[in-house]
C-alpha cells in the first residue's frame, strides 16, 4: 500500500494550522481480485453498485448548507458530472452520508448511549 498526498500542493499548508485539512489517497493493489490481464472483472457488479448508492440524484424535501475544504469540492466538482448525469457536489455528499448513516447508524447510537451514560446533573 503506498500513500500519496491527495492534494500535491497541501504540502505549502502548516500542520497546527487549524483551517488546514491534510488529506491522503491510500492507492491499494488488489491482487486477488484484480488478477489476470483484464484487470477488475471478477466484481464488475461492485462499479455498478457504487454507482447506484453514490451517484443517483434523490431529490430530497429540504436541503441544508454545509461546509467542506475548498481543495475537496474543486475535485468533486470536477470529477462527479464525468461519473453521473447532472451529480452534483452536494446530491454526492447527501448520498455519501446517508449510506455513512445506514452503514453505522448501530455504532453512533452506542457512541451516543455511552456518552450520554457519563453526562451527570
Amino acid at each position: 500500500m503506498r500513500k500519496e498526498p491527495l492534494f500535491p500542493d497541501s504540502g505549502n499548508k502548516k500542520e497546527n494550522d487549524p483551517s488546514t485539512v491534510a488529506l491522503e489517497q491510500v492507492t491499494v493493489s488488489r491482487t486477488e481480485d484484480c488478477a489476470g490481464d483484464s484487470g477488475c472483472t471478477e466484481h464488475p457488479d461492485r462499479v455498478e453498485m457504487y454507482e447506484e448508492t453514490f451517484l443517483r440524484r434523490s431529490e430530497g424535501a429540504g436541503r441544508k448548507v454545509t461546509c467542506i475544504s475548498s481543495e475537496l469540492h474543486v475535485v468533486l466538482s470536477r470529477i462527479l458530472p464525468l461519473l453521473g448525469d447532472g451529480m452534483t457536489v452536494p446530491a454526492f455528499l447527501d448520498n455519501v452520508l446517508s449510506h455513512h448513516m445506514k452503514t453505522y447508524g448501530k455504532e453512533m447510537e452506542e457512541l451516543v448511549r455511552r456518552k450520554l451514560g457519563k453526562v451527570r446533573f
